[in-house]
């Protein structure tokens, strides 16, 4: 029960602001400023997608949901890369090179509906 409480705590932590935690030693700031927009973005998203289930029928919100999802991605690239100052195998990088763009023509698609 203690490791449970442990990671929670961790989690929180690590969303509000211990840098060990966000992003590990050795990161730029632009990098920590990115990881903290991919967090906001994520639960922004989330919290929208929830809405959008819950309220049937708004298209918009979906779209924003996942436009911000686009985003996430976008800041989640930055931060692997430190802000493309280091090199990462495209392998590693595969998610968001791939949903990335996905996320983007999805959120556009459901704008156009």
């Amino acid at each position: 029960m203690q490791n449970e409480y442990q990671k929670i705590e961790n989690a929180v932590e690590g969303f509000f602001g211990d840098e060990d935690l966000l992003i590990g030693h050795g990161k730029s700031v632009p990098a920590q400023i990115a990881l903290r927009i991919r967090n906001t973005m994520v639960v922004l998203a989330v919290l929208l997608f929830i809405l959008s289930i819950r309220l049937n029928g708004y298209q918009v919100l979906r779209a924003v949901g996942y436009l911000l999802g686009a985003i996430a991605y976008v800041c989640e690239i930055l931060v692997l890369t430190d802000c493309f100052k280091v090199r990462i195998p495209h392998n590693e990088l595969f998610m968001p090179y791939c949903f990335g763009p996905l996320y983007l023509i999805m959120g556009f698609g459901y704008l156009m509906n």
